[in-house]
């Protein structure tokens, strides 16, 4: 039996080499696909954790010694703003001068009169019997309310929800009261210390 030679064309050969490459493509193309998605994950989780473990080694930082250096230097920088002549004639006026309830009316009074919360940071919190940072938080809602711009009310930080959510009522009521204005009242919730204190906001005259 005689042996036949096959002869393949060439454009059969350039037909065969181009489903080889299309079979590549289609391999290679899905695979970049995924390598890309799960480089990108990757960079987001460690970036995720960098900034993480920076919010942590920040925290780890934060020391009563350091805090009480950073509010020694903020009533450095506050004094020297002028606006502390206010709060010496409080002092002045103080049954007992020095105290730490003296010291946090005149601040607190001082930041009313400044309509500035940031002088609510200074107040002493270690006689708070309402809960910590009560008395910082209860200075923010008065200046907030002296200020009679309700989004003031929002920007009270200290102190826990429970103290927060209060404070941010209080401020809505004293201005709904200044302003006369009962409306302002619908933003305390209904239910809060079983409505008393919307009832007390819309009986203003």
């Amino acid at each position: 039996m005689e042996n036949q030679i096959q002869f393949t064309s060439p454009q059969q050969s350039e037909s065969k080499s181009n489903k080889k490459l299309w079979i590549i493509l289609l391999i290679l193309i899905p695979l970049i696909f995924f390598m890309a998605i799960g480089t990108k994950v990757f960079l987001d989780l460690r970036a995720s954790r960098e900034k993480a473990n920076l919010i942590m080694n920040k925290q780890k930082n934060i020391t009563p010694e350091s805090l009480q250096r950073d509010q020694q230097e903020y009533m450095k920088n506050y004094n020297s703003t002028g606006k502390s002549e206010f709060f010496d004639k409080c002092i002045k006026g103080c049954q007992s001068p020095g105290s730490s309830g003296c010291n946090n009316n005149c601040l607190t009074r001082e930041a009313v009169e400044n309509k500035d919360m940031s002088a609510c940071f200074l107040i002493d919190n270690s006689g708070d019997v309402d809960g910590k940072d009560s008395g910082k938080a209860g200075c923010q809602s008065s200046v907030a309310a002296a200020t009679l711009e309700l989004n003031n009310c929002e920007k009270i930080t200290y102190g826990s929800d429970s103290i927060k959510e209060y404070n941010r009522y209080d401020c809505y009521e004293k201005i709904a009261r200044a302003k006369k204005d009962v409306s302002i009242c619908e933003k305390i919730s209904k239910s809060y210390l079983l409505g008393n204190m919307y009832k007390n906001c819309i009986a203003i005259k």
